[in-house]
């Protein structure tokens, strides 16, 4: 098994195959897709707490959007479903969810983040 499947499978609810897939199966380039991810990770974290504080529900949005997407690129679709839940949740304005999970939500995306750079 290479390092780059051995870390990355080691991930919880990573799909290896999925993600490889859409990278065509260059595990060289599915690496700097981990490693662009989780670089992009501390920024985008910090425009969702951002935008919590400022009552900003768009920008949320757009945020869980983008980290839906991505999830889906590299396969790890538990937390794809998810962000798919908050940009919905922030497309009907529905704050009391996002309230209740929005930190859980994003601290499980730092979490994955972390893994990927590992």
């Amino acid at each position: 098994m290479s390092p780059i499947k051995k870390r990355l499978t080691a991930i919880d609810g990573f799909d290896y195959e999925k993600a490889l897939g859409y990278c065509a199966g260059n595990e060289d380039f599915l690496s700097q897709i981990a490693a662009d991810i989780a670089a992009d990770c501390p920024k985008r974290a910090e425009k969702m707490r951002n935008s919590l504080a400022a009552y900003d529900i768009k920008a949320y949005e757009i945020e869980a959007h983008t980290i839906k997407s991505t999830m889906a690129t590299i396969g790890v679709e538990h937390l794809r479903e998810r962000a798919h839940k908050h940009e919905f949740a922030a497309k009907d304005n529905d704050t009391a969810f996002i309230s209740a999970d929005a930190e859980g939500f994003i601290n499980e995306y730092e979490e994955i983040c972390s893994k990927l750079k590992e």
